[in-house]
This record gives structure tokens, C-alpha cells and sequence, in this order.
């Protein structure tokens, strides 16, 4: 986990300097340096579907929002919770739900949660790839449901939080 984590420290490092200083550069003496990164986000981030995926999600980041994972298992918990967001609370933030494929959460389901107001559903496949023996679960997959949201300022919420006023 520590080589992990010096590798992505070195990537945001290079990463930031290069967006940061690109307009300073001339095109072609980019490509380098893009093709550097380009690597090493293979690299250190093998589930990515594509190349430049750090880029295109960076892009899409935008606004605030609430963020939840759920499958099929925890269907009826994480309605409530929005139920609960929407009705009790009265929170008017948009919520994504992560999910991972079809074999996570069914079409039926999927349907119920898109169909309440200010829902949207994220298939984490369509940005990830997994080995079936890597596909992360729980608490591991919680990261990766961030990474796919389109917010760029997140709360992340249990699928089984309760809230009270």
C-alpha cells in the first residue's frame, strides 16, 4: 500500500504541474510529458476502462451532491435513506447511486431508485474494469463510487444511515 500510495503522490504531483503550466508550453513539447502520465496511469491505476480516464472525470466534476453505493442486497435500506433525505430532511441535493452492473443491482430495482426525483444511477463497469478475483466489495468499493461521481464536493453516505431532526 505504500509503494501505492508514493506512486499516486508522484502522479497528482506531475499531473497538477503539467494542467497547471500547459498553457506556458508549446504543444508539442507537451506530448512527453502527456505520454509519461499517460503511463503511469496505466500503471498505478489498472481498473481504469481508458486512456486519460483521470482527465475525462476531472472534467465532469461539478457542483455538490450525495453520493451511496447499493445492489440489489441493500435495495430496500437505501431507498429509505433517500426516502428519508427527500421527505424528513427535505435535502434538495442530487444523489448518485453507484452501483456495479446489472448482476449488482436488477433492472426493476434500478428503475425504482431512477425514477425518484434528483436520482441518478452510475454503473461503476461502465468507468471501471475488474478481474472477477479483484472486483472490490463493501467498504472497498466506497472509493471507487467517489471517483465515479460527477460532484466535485461529495458527501458520501452509508446505504444504512439512519437520520433524525
Amino acid at each position: 500500500f505504500n509503494l501505492f500510495r508514493q506512486q499516486s503522490r508522484t502522479f497528482a504531483i506531475l499531473y497538477r504541474m503539467h494542467h497547471k503550466f500547459k498553457k506556458f508550453v508549446p504543444k508539442p513539447d507537451q506530448k512527453p510529458l502527456e505520454k509519461i502520465l499517460l503511463q503511469l496511469e496505466a500503471n498505478i491505476f489498472p481498473w481504469f476502462k481508458e486512456p486519460n480516464q483521470i482527465q475525462k472525470l476531472m472534467e465532469t466534476y461539478k457542483g455538490r451532491g450525495i453520493v451511496t453505493t447499493t445492489g440489489n442486497k441493500h435495495f430496500k435500506v437505501a431507498l429509505n435513506v433517500i426516502l428519508s433525505l427527500r421527505n424528513v430532511i427535505k435535502c434538495t441535493l442530487p444523489i448518485e447511486i453507484v452501483f456495479r452492473g446489472s448482476d449488482d443491482l436488477s433492472q426493476e430495482n434500478a428503475k425504482i431508485l431512477s425514477s425518484l426525483p434528483g436520482v441518478t444511477l452510475v454503473d461503476a463497469n461502465q468507468i471501471f474494469q475488474f478481474k472477477d478475483d479483484d472486483l472490490p466489495e463493501g467498504c472497498a468499493f466506497k472509493p471507487f463510487a467517489i471517483l465515479a461521481s460527477s460532484f466535485n464536493e461529495i458527501i458520501f453516505i452509508d446505504a444504512d444511515n439512519l437520520f433524525f431532526q
